[in-house]
């Protein structure tokens, strides 16, 4: 395992257990995978994450639930509630959707990636992720400027 993948498990298992102890050690599994090996850290959930958090892939970024937060189909004008992101989720999101409408407060909205099953292709409210923040730090950034804005052919289905 190299060094930068164990700093980057370390701060997840850190993250996780901040998680942990602000919602009473609910709703929280984490997988972290470096080539062949796989380490989990599980709370009260069963669904462990596909994603390293903070790590882009050829597909999208992974970012890291931070409030509960529905998922809708139409970002426009929040509408077509689809599902509903768990904190301490790990979610690939496509790209970010810079417009501010009502429900994404100032960050925007983040396409999510159509890896993540029923959920892909539909829009979270991106203030409700960490961003990249560092664990146990108040919310700092609405959006993770990392995370590429949507081309236009992107966002309209």
């Amino acid at each position: 395992m190299s060094i930068e993948t164990s700093a980057k498990r370390s701060s997840v298992l850190r993250r996780s257990a901040q998680v942990a102890a602000l919602t009473g050690g609910l709703v929280l599994a984490t997988s972290c995978s470096s080539g062949s090996e796989t380490s989990d850290v599980a709370a009260s959930s069963s669904a462990a994450t596909a994603c390293d958090p903070g790590v882009e892939t050829a597909t999208g970024y992974c970012n890291i639930v931070q409030f509960e937060t529905d998922v809708f189909a139409n970002y426009e004008n929040a509408s077509g509630i689809t599902g509903r992101l768990e904190i301490g989720r790990a979610v690939m999101v496509l790209c970010h959707v810079p417009e501010q409408t009502i429900g994404s407060g100032e960050g925007g909205w983040y396409k999510l990636d159509p890896s993540e099953g029923e959920l892909g292709g539909d829009f979270a409210p991106a203030n409700n992720f960490e961003n990249g923040d560092q664990a146990g730090v108040p919310i700092n950034r609405a959006f993770d400027p990392d995370i590429r804005d949507c081309a236009p052919e992107e966002i309209h289905r």
